[in-house]
């Protein structure tokens, strides 16, 4: 089902918006990573994104581009039971002003979703209907573990409540998305 909204702020230009996949988180697959459904498409334009690592108590956060696609990690955003501090969220999107906003999605290895798939598509839908931007999201199976040597080969001693690795696994998957979204 697609609904037509007006982007706040953007008085002259309408978005078709999509909604998620109505299956069950647990039947959801890869395929539905999109929401909202909008027009991305490659260009020789580059595309800003800010990209979200969704927890309970931190929400990693990294910004990148795609003319070079580098991402750089922001400091991760506190977070209680997954919902942050919305003025803050709103700072740094006017600071940054990315054009999209990219969510992890962690998926079961056999790329379907995972329980707390549900919460990080919810927190991506709070994220557009606050921010007004297109919210995608993408695969980030991995992205954790990953996080978790480069911080350890940067010298992390294991404590990750107190040092959290979210914002490194936010850069990781933006990385890859930058590259898909390039086609590199």
């Amino acid at each position: 089902m697609a609904a037509l909204v007006r982007q706040p702020g953007h008085n002259s230009h309408v978005v078709q918006v999509h909604s998620a996949c109505s299956a069950p988180a647990h039947k959801r697959h890869a395929h539905s990573l999109r929401f909202p459904e909008v027009s991305l498409s490659k260009s020789n334009n580059p595309i800003t994104a800010l990209a979200f690592d969704f927890g309970t108590n931190s929400i990693g956060l990294a910004y990148g581009q795609s003319l070079t696609g580098s991402a750089r990690e922001l400091d991760p955003l506190p977070a209680k039971d997954g919902k942050p501090d919305w003025a803050r969220v709103q700072r740094i999107v006017d600071e940054w002003q990315p054009r999209v906003l990219l969510v992890g999605l962690p998926l079961n290895m056999d790329g379907s979703e995972s329980e707390f798939s549900a919460r990080a598509r919810k927190f991506g839908q709070r994220l557009h209907g606050r921010l007004g931007l297109p919210v995608e999201y993408a695969d980030e199976r991995l992205s954790t573990r990953a996080a978790k040597e480069e911080a350890r080969d940067r010298g992390h001693r294991g404590n990750y409540a107190d040092q959290p690795v979210d914002s490194i696994a936010a850069r990781i998957f933006l990385e890859d998305w930058l590259r898909k979204y390039s086609g590199q």
